[in-house]
């Protein structure tokens, strides 16, 4: 994400982890769509290289529980919220993770 960053965005972006596997990045209203198209494509190009063929052909890896039992589990997904802030009163920066997490989550659903 940060080289997308570099290539499209801007000083006053903000970059960060905020817990799990959510990621947050701030920018000006303009860079929003661009930011999050050019990130997603990314993703795209690069998710296979962490994949087997055959892995990527099933759509799963086999993992092994505690148990020592074989689950399948699904392959990395990206999914992205974009939370505008002309769309939303925010009175500090929970407020803004926890919408981009309810969107985030429609956006995989």
């Amino acid at each position: 994400m940060s080289e997308v960053d570099d290539k499209l965005g801007g000083f006053d972006d903000f970059i960060g982890h905020i817990g799990s596997d959510d990621f947050i990045l701030i920018t000006a209203q303009d860079k929003a769509a661009a930011l999050a198209e050019a990130v997603t494509q990314r993703f795209g190009q690069e998710i296979g290289s962490h994949y087997s063929f055959k892995e990527r052909e099933r759509g799963y890896i086999i993992v092994k529980d505690a148990d020592g039992t074989e689950q399948h589990a699904p392959l990395m997904r990206l999914c992205v919220g974009v939370v505008l802030a002309k769309d939303y009163e925010f009175t500090d920066i929970r407020e803004i993770t926890e919408v981009s997490a309810e969107l985030r989550r429609k956006a995989c659903s």
